[in-house]
């Protein structure tokens, strides 16, 4: 048994090359699936994408509302309000549901609170959020992107200098070029004017 134990650790470091995140994660898959034996681990593991295997897993094991609302801050960014979630949601699920996603997100250690007056979050990995990010679709993160960016312009309407690199940002993602460049060359002038 304890050269099972040894073996078992080995493996889990050899594919995590000891990084902690990814050793949080292939342990968490082993509680969901069951597979405990070095061997069994071992024959799970091999995939050369595993880490994001088992992220993706993990997500899709989630609630529905969770796994729509950590896609949706994915489309945000590392960190995010949960107001700028409310014009991506397809389903405009209300605050209250929203809340009940975040927390779950929360428990499941995928996102921390960074500040409970605005309800600031981020997510714990930036691996975390890039791999929910690439899992959807292109043409669903185009639209979410726009969707977002236009949130965001009227949102900040009496600022929209400050969050020019922002807005170019999604704008960009969103393939709508003319209003990107509006926003870079925003972007440049206001670096321009600092220096």
């Amino acid at each position: 048994e304890t050269a099972d134990i040894a073996a078992l650790c080995q493996s889990i470091h050899r594919h995590s090359r000891g990084n902690p995140p990814f050793i949080e994660e292939i342990v968490r898959w082993m509680q969901r699936t069951g597979r405990t034996t070095p061997d069994a681990v071992e024959a799970g593991l091999r995939s050369s994408d595993i880490l994001q295997e088992l992220i993706i897993s993990r997500v899709d094991s989630l609630p529905y509302g969770e796994r729509v609302a950590a896609k949706d801050a994915s489309i945000v960014g590392d960190d995010f309000r949960a107001s700028d979630l409310a014009p991506l949601q397809d389903d405009r699920a209300d605050d209250a549901h929203l809340t009940t996603s975040l927390t779950g997100l929360e428990s499941a250690q995928m996102v921390l609170q960074m500040s409970p007056a605005d309800v600031h979050y981020a997510f714990r990995q930036t691996l975390t959020r890039e791999f929910i990010y690439n899992s959807q679709p292109f043409d669903k993160r185009r639209t979410q992107h726009a969707r977002l960016a236009e949130y965001l312009e009227g949102r900040y309407a009496s600022a929209l200098a400050a969050y020019a690199e922002l807005l170019a940002h999604h704008y960009a993602a969103a393939q709508r070029w003319l209003s990107a460049a509006g926003y870079v060359l925003l972007s440049g002038d206001k670096a321009r004017q600092r220096y």
